[in-house]
């Protein structure tokens, strides 16, 4: 069956959030994985005490982007040096960020920077002995480059394994599954009840060349995952992707395992947020995503099986960032049987979240419901790689579960069409979804369930045209006693595809006119090409570079305006 994108993807309706006096209006309460049940935890102290947060405390800082852009203008002023290839825009508003925040936090014994963010958002981290941490944000706050200071805050994450023979933490080493073990994947490739016990397999879509980025506690070196598991990072305690809980493992089975995974094909890349016992903090989570969307390799899907309560605009803004820039993001729903709405990132207007279904097509008696619910899929006793044991499996039940079915779904559909956008990728797997199954899905939840029998016909009206955006430009000046010796300019060149997905790999060629040779460069995985003009004589007024071509291997520029692939420059 031949389909097209022609369906919008429905709009949520959003409850409205209360504000939170003082310093947690945008703080993050709560950091849990969606696999643990019961209620929310209580809302923590407004002030932050050892006996709360131990002895030292972190804050998210958020800042002003045009203070950071001035600062990054005068520090450009001030250079002297011709930029070299590792002073990029990237590592130089990194540079600006952290200088800022130093500036911020002088006079604060003891504050330290732990980390800058300047793709999802352009803030810092800051740590500060939880006894200075009051008089810290009373001073950020009276800066006018600081927008908002929120408290960064731990929580212990618990998470219970479940049988089907409700024996608990009961391990399995056998590698040949069973469709019987794996009602999850049978139940998501038919359309209604009794399962078949088929798995539909079709070897030319297995989500191939595709990479799942997993935020969470880790993924280890599991059988089912042997030879499709990237070098992973750690934002946490580690600096690895390591898993010392067993729940990253276990969503990273149900995303790419051999036997136990929708994609079997797709790579694993893991990003450590959460330690051994599952506890994390929210500015974890933020630098994950942050590195995600500066080193991330498209085509690719995010998958997030945690939940910060409350909504969180650090992470609704994150997901948007990652949204816009081609990453499919799928999130669980949460487990506390509240609406999905009063959830980051499951509030996240440009987020695939997803709660929790049965074997019998029940709204699993955990799940969170409501309007920000884009779909349902198979979350309670799936069965997954376990830690520790390379070759041992466990079952596991919660939205943890249900989210990573949608994320290798996504993957499947990205091998087919790498050029389609995540929005895309979303509407596409709403609409192929079978309505109407879920009993008991909770007020105002989508009646939808996860089907991708279908994935294989997707067709789409896929564009081969490459798109030059306007480029753009900077220049920097060395002075002496205020004279003008020479100058420098560099330009950014941007390629996308019609629908704006950033285009990687493109050759591009031009010249400036003060040379007399050609420059060539290759779109980065942004779509980005950084061209710089090296030092200019002062008595040179101005220089023009102008794009004579674009070649990628499946992709065509045809301009229709040769002054849009040109840009001037003149003399500071």
């Amino acid at each position: 069956m031949i389909s097209t994108l022609t369906s919008p993807r429905p709009m949520r309706r959003r409850p409205a959030i209360r504000p939170v006096p003082g310093l947690l209006c945008s703080l993050v309460s709560a950091l849990l994985l969606s696999a643990c049940g019961g209620s929310a935890p209580e809302d923590p102290p407004a002030t932050p005490t050892s006996d709360t947060l131990g002895d030292t405390v972190r804050h998210l800082v958020l800042l002003n982007e045009a203070a950071v852009a001035g600062s990054d203008r005068m520090r450009q002023a001030r250079t002297l040096a011709v930029p070299t290839a590792e002073d990029t825009p990237t590592a130089r508003t990194a540079a600006t960020v952290r200088a800022l925040g130093q500036r911020l936090i002088a006079g604060t014994a003891e504050a330290r920077i732990d980390a800058v963010l300047t793709h999802v958002a352009q803030g810092l981290i800051v740590e500060v002995p939880a006894a200075r941490s009051a008089a810290l944000t009373q001073q950020l706050l009276a800066d006018p480059a600081v927008l908002s200071v929120a408290l960064d805050l731990p929580i212990q994450a618990e998470v219970e394994p479940l049988s089907v023979e409700s024996a608990a933490a009961t391990l399995d080493t056998t590698v040949n599954q069973s469709v019987a073990d794996l009602w999850g994947l049978d139940r998501i490739d038919q359309r209604k009840l009794p399962l078949n016990s088929t798995l539909v397999r079709r070897p030319a879509l297995d989500g191939t060349g595709v990479t799942a980025y997993v935020i969470d506690s880790g993924v280890s070196n599991h059988v089912e995952l042997q030879g499709r598991l990237g070098t992973g990072r750690g934002f946490d305690v580690s600096t690895s992707g390591t898993d010392c809980n067993g729940h990253g493992t276990h969503v990273a089975g149900t995303i790419a395992g051999k036997t136990t995974g929708v994609a079997p094909g797709a790579r694993i890349v893991s990003l450590r947020v959460l330690g051994c016992k599952g506890s994390g903090y929210a500015s974890s989570v933020l630098k994950a995503l942050d590195w995600v969307l500066a080193n991330g390799v498209r085509p690719a899907v995010v998958n997030l099986s945690l939940g910060i309560d409350g909504s969180l605009s650090w992470i609704t803004d994150a997901v948007k960032r990652l949204t816009d820039a081609g990453f499919v993001v799928v999130v669980s729903a949460g487990n506390a049987q509240k609406p999905a709405c009063q959830q980051s990132p499951a509030s996240a207007p440009d987020a695939l979240t997803v709660a929790a279904s049965t074997y019998l097509d029940s709204r699993a008696s955990y799940s969170n419901f409501g309007s920000c619910v884009d779909l349902f899929a198979p979350g309670s006793s799936i069965k997954g790689p376990a830690h520790p044991g390379s070759r041992a499996y466990i079952y596991k039940s919660g939205t943890s579960m249900a989210s990573p079915h949608v994320a290798g779904a996504a993957a499947l559909l990205l091998q087919r069409h790498p050029s389609m956008s995540a929005r895309q990728v979303s509407a596409e797997l709403i609409r192929q979804s079978t309505p109407d199954l879920i009993t008991q899905a909770g007020t105002e939840t989508p009646n939808r369930l996860l089907h991708i029998s279908a994935l294989h016909a997707v067709e789409l009206p896929i564009s081969t045209d490459l798109r030059l955006l306007p480029p753009t430009g900077t220049v920097s000046a060395q002075r002496q006693r205020g004279q003008l010796v020479r100058w420098q300019a560099r330009i950014t060149l941007a390629v996308h595809t019609p629908q704006g997905q950033p285009v990687a790999g493109v050759r591009m060629e031009g010249r400036y006119s003060h040379l007399d040779k050609r420059i060539t460069c290759t779109t980065s995985a942004q779509g980005l090409c950084l061209l710089d003009t090296g030092t200019l004589p002062r008595t040179l007024a101005s220089t023009t570079f102008a794009v004579s071509s674009l070649s990628h291997a499946t992709m065509s520029w045809r301009p229709a305006d040769p002054l849009a692939a040109s840009l001037t420059l003149a003399r500071p």
